[in-house]
């Protein structure tokens, strides 16, 4: 069996780490260290199975505990410290630790302890393994989730337009809106719906499976509607549950199940984010909006969610005055992935006409949702929108 590779941080230097683990077989330490700077260069280049933390307690121990887990996503992390309050071990877990390791504790009991946790690594990866290769052979049906911070960014012209484009990709597409509180997807579609998710609420739960198709609206295009209730109060009758049961009723008659979520963290937020294959956060150019969505994605770290899921989508590419480009994925700490160049007289004409921008097949926002409805697919190959992107920066006086 191959050696368990271990790193040591031993930042409070009251634990005789080498006598403990020296007692310890089948166990490599790859590097030991009482400065969390060393650290913090070293595990950037490392890739150790399991990394054990003894923090200081000075309040800064838990941004420490989160800038580890994003150093070295994979690592099982460990904290190793003197009994604490059952708060203080919440919140160390909470930034990302996987688990907490009272001391002092006995060399046979560390080792069997670090050996747990190891095995409980191993037979997640083979999980997550294991799922992806039953997602590729078996072609389940995706969810694909739009979010972001703020309103006005642009999410559910982005979420209407792309579910459109997969609808032409020849996709058995559902679009689910769940953001009750801004204009809804059927004014983008030109739709009047006859029924709506609040309508659901009067089913019982155990019929919806069967039902759920009462409840779709059918856009021109091909694309199938769950429109939001007609009032956000209403939305308050959906529980989570019941919007579980929905989605999964969905992937039962679609090939993709696309979510528009409100801009908010709430409880049915979150309940679609765990269901999602995929997420999009939209940005625009502005410091406001990047540096609330950089706050959303840290509390999903916070939350345990699995960021690596999240796609940052920048709309308004070259829209006058707005933070340049390569600051925004900067200020977002993660890479810009997607982009949608801003053109504002064509995405006012489309709503007001009630047509989606992606029937109009030649324009730059049109290959933008291709772009993003082709990721959704996993047909999209390299980063085609770059040189898009830069041209719409670089170019502001087209701006009115």
């Amino acid at each position: 069996m191959d050696l368990m590779q271990v790193y040591v941080v031993n930042e409070a230097k009251n634990l005789p780490f080498k006598e403990l683990l020296e007692s310890c077989a089948g166990m490599d330490v790859t590097g030991l260290t009482t400065s969390f700077t060393v650290a913090r260069q070293q595990l950037s280049l490392a890739t150790p199975d399991i990394i054990l933390y003894n923090p200081k307690e000075t309040g800064s121990e838990f941004a420490r505990i989160h800038e580890i887990r994003e150093l070295c996503p994979p690592a099982m992390l460990v904290i190793l410290a003197a009994p604490r309050d059952p708060d203080y071990v919440r919140n160390c877990l909470r930034a990302g630790a996987n688990d907490f390791l009272a001391t002092p504790i006995e060399p046979a009991v560390l080792q069997a302890e670090l050996e747990k946790i190891h095995d409980r690594s191993q037979r997640r990866q083979k999980r997550e393994t294991l799922s992806v290769l039953m997602d590729h052979f078996t072609n389940k049906p995706r969810i694909a989730s739009f979010i972001s911070g703020k309103g006005g960014v642009g999410k559910t012209t982005i979420a209407v337009n792309t579910a459109v484009t997969l609808a032409q990709m020849g996709k058995h597409v559902v679009l689910v809106d769940l953001d009750a509180d801004l204009a809804g997807t059927e004014l983008f579609l030109g739709l009047e719906p006859q029924h709506t998710l609040s309508d659901l609420a009067e089913v019982p739960v155990e019929d919806i499976p069967a039902r759920i198709m009462e409840f779709v609206e059918w856009h021109s295009s091909g694309l199938a509607v769950l429109c939001a209730p007609k009032f956000s109060t209403s939305i308050g009758e959906l529980s989570v549950p019941l919007v579980r049961v929905v989605l999964q009723a969905l992937q039962r008659c679609f090939q993709i199940v696309v979510v528009d979520l409100p801009p908010v963290v709430d409880t049915y937020s979150l309940a679609v984010l765990e269901m999602s294959h995929m997420s999009y956060m939209v940005s625009t150019p502005n410091l406001s909006t990047l540096s609330t969505n950089n706050k959303l994605r840290e509390l999903f770290v916070r939350l345990g969610y699995d960021v690596s899921k999240v796609t940052h989508i920048l709309n308004c590419v070259g829209v006058r005055h707005g933070v340049r480009m390569q600051d925004c994925g900067r200020l977002l700490h993660s890479p810009i992935e997607l982009t949608l160049p801003y053109d504002f007289r064509r995405t006012e004409q489309a709503t007001n006409r009630g047509t989606p921008l992606a029937l109009e097949s030649r324009s730059a926002l049109a290959k933008s949702f291709r772009a993003i409805a082709e990721s959704i697919a996993g047909t999209r190959r390299g980063n085609a929108q770059t040189e898009v992107a830069v041209a719409a920066e670089s170019d502001e006086t087209k701006v009115k």
